[in-house]
């Protein structure tokens, strides 16, 4: 079966955008009731260049254990030309460009609130890190349909999700809150997908479907997801780094396979 790649771009949000804008530059928005300023938009930046930083070392690091080594290789050689390709669409294009990359990052923090939210409600991180990996899959093959006939698979997802929510014995009043949420949060990828930068991703996205092999892409997917879950699961209070990273990573695959575990003994009852 094909595989779709997904590229959580934590990675390209390591720009240095610090170093060019004024935080007094940034807009202040709120939409779906998040607000998002300066203030988080440049400390975003600023925590996922020190979040990075450790974590790409050590996944060129020999004592590394993640992956086949040149698989990595591969992965790391892709993330990079993510990070290039938003590099030059700030720096290199238009300020209409750069302006549009700060609102895909603004709605992509809102997308992790959303996430942080939908957690909290459902209580159970391996029910929530596998409707995370179900949500992610579908959208993948979503995002490259004909804008017109999204509509109806993403609401299909929407109702699979709620589903499986009921599945996973969750009480009624925590089904209909997560539920709208769920919802939210495809409003949220919807104006993320709208936008320029949003629109790179896909295509990379198709790149990396097209081009990357199996193995290639499955690291690329967990290395992008245990940096999404750290976002998370993390303590706003608490620096992130290379160690977080990894515990994410195990913490992660643990989760998922509790989650397909718990959902193949529902099927068979």
């Amino acid at each position: 079966m094909r595989r779709y790649l997904q590229f959580a771009p934590a990675l390209a949000l390591a720009l240095t955008l610090c170093g060019s804008a004024r935080a007094q530059d940034l807009p202040t928005t709120n939409d779906f009731g998040i607000t998002i300023g300066p203030d988080q938009l440049m400390a975003a930046i600023q925590e996922s260049q020190d979040f990075w930083g450790p974590v790409r070392i050590h996944l060129t690091a020999p004592e590394c254990s993640l992956g086949d080594p040149t698989d990595r290789a591969v992965a790391l050689k892709f993330l990079k030309g993510v990070h290039d390709g938003l590099h030059e669409r700030l720096f290199d294009k238009t300020e209409a460009d750069a302006m549009d990359l700060i609102d895909y990052l603004g709605h992509r923090l809102r997308m992790f609130e959303v996430f942080r939210r939908i957690r909290t409600t459902i209580g159970d991180d391996a029910l929530t890190a596998g409707l995370i990996q179900v949500w992610e899959t579908e959208y993948r093959a979503i995002h490259q349909m004909p804008k017109a006939d999204r509509g109806p698979r993403v609401a299909a997802l929407l109702t699979n999700i709620e589903q499986q929510m009921k599945q996973g014995r969750l009480a009624e009043a925590k089904i209909a809150e997560a539920a709208t949420l769920w919802k939210t949060q495809s409003e949220v990828v919807a104006k993320m997908a709208g936008t320029g930068a949003g629109q790179m991703m896909i295509d990379f996205e198709k790149l990396g479907t097209d081009t990357l092999t199996i193995p290639e892409g499955n690291l690329l997917l967990g290395i992008s997801g245990a940096a999404d879950w750290v976002l998370i699961t993390r303590d706003p209070a608490a620096p992130i780094g290379r160690d977080e990273f990894l515990k994410a990573y195990g913490d992660l695959q643990d989760l998922r396979n509790k989650y397909a575990t718990a959902a193949k003994e529902t099927t068979t009852r």
